[in-house]
């Protein structure tokens, strides 16, 4: 899956890790720990390809049963404005991608190369036959977020805020720490802890828990179908994509410890199933945010 063709150079900053949620690299060592009575001898990357090899067999599966099948088209989308509000060939990829009538859209990190309002509104266009759930990532948020980086606070004002996070982040601090919850997860079985890595990334982790919702509503607020908005859609404003719920599906998509992933309807007649994130959100975490706010405020 990650090959390049002959001569191709090697991808640059693409880690195969980053596809896959680690919890479900964890169950499956647990369940041969069970079976073999012994892990010994296997490795995270052999974990890794245990479970994307299992995917893959589900693929094939049913790609040989005729169950499934995979089309290929290449465009780049552009935001319905200026002089792109008339190119032909813009309006026709959009108007492609609606006639498919699309259960699912997957943006990736294209929302990032828009303003919200002009993101919403392409997409909106993708979804004018409605039933169609959108999945898409940030990971630029943070650098207009003030306060998800450690860098943002002065350690003349703001040190039992920088000294907390330090604790939640690095494991000082049994009760609240990072280290702590990943621990009761049982990710201990399978990663050194704490981590050994640059405290930006375990500390921008901690902020971005905080930080992250106001965000989220912010890109769903701009998303709201105006009466601006409605006009600029025109005929393609219907009553299956002029609607906006935000949902809580597991993020197929690419992982980073500071990507921000979310997932939204526009069909005002779907109903979008909230899920348990209990193998995430724990009240461990909940209390490092507490208490990390309540610094912030003072």
């Amino acid at each position: 899956m990650w090959n390049v063709p002959p001569g191709a150079p090697p991808l640059e900053e693409d880690v195969a890790f980053n596809t896959v949620e680690f919890m479900n690299i964890l169950e499956n060592f647990e369940e041969r720990e069970k079976k073999q009575n012994s892990t010994d001898e296997i490795s995270v990357v052999d974990l890794f390809i245990i479970h994307i090899m299992r995917k893959l067999h589900r693929l094939r599966e049913l790609m040989t049963a005729n169950k499934l099948s995979i089309e290929v088209n290449y465009g780049v989308v552009k935001a319905v404005r200026g002089k792109a509000a008339a190119d032909p060939e813009n309006l026709n990829l959009l108007a492609r991608i609606a006639q498919m009538c699309p259960f699912t859209i997957s943006w990736s990190n294209v929302l990032d190369y828009f303003v919200p309002e002009d993101f919403h509104d392409l997409a909106r266009r993708c979804s004018v036959n409605g039933d169609c759930v959108h999945y898409g990532y940030s990971m630029n948020w943070t650098t207009q977020v003030f306060g998800t980086s450690l860098l943002d606070y002065d350690p003349t004002h703001h040190k039992a805020l920088i000294d907390s996070t330090l604790d939640a982040a690095l494991g000082f601090s049994r009760e609240t720490s990072l280290s702590n919850m990943l621990t009761v997860l049982g990710l201990d079985k399978l990663l050194l802890l704490p981590f050994r890595e640059n405290p930006l990334n375990s500390t921008g982790y901690v902020l971005a828990s905080i930080h992250k919702q106001k965000w989220i509503n912010y890109f769903m607020d701009k998303g709201k179908l105006s009466a601006e908005a409605a006009h600029r859609l025109g005929v393609l404003s219907t009553s299956s994509n002029c609607g906006l719920q935000a949902g809580a599906i597991p993020s197929p998509l690419d992982r980073t410890s500071l990507t921000l992933y979310m997932s939204w309807c526009y069909d005002p007649k779907v109903r979008l199933q909230m899920v348990n994130h209990g193998a995430t959100d724990t009240d461990k975490l909940a209390r490092i945010e507490q208490q990390l706010s309540r610094y912030s405020k003072q």
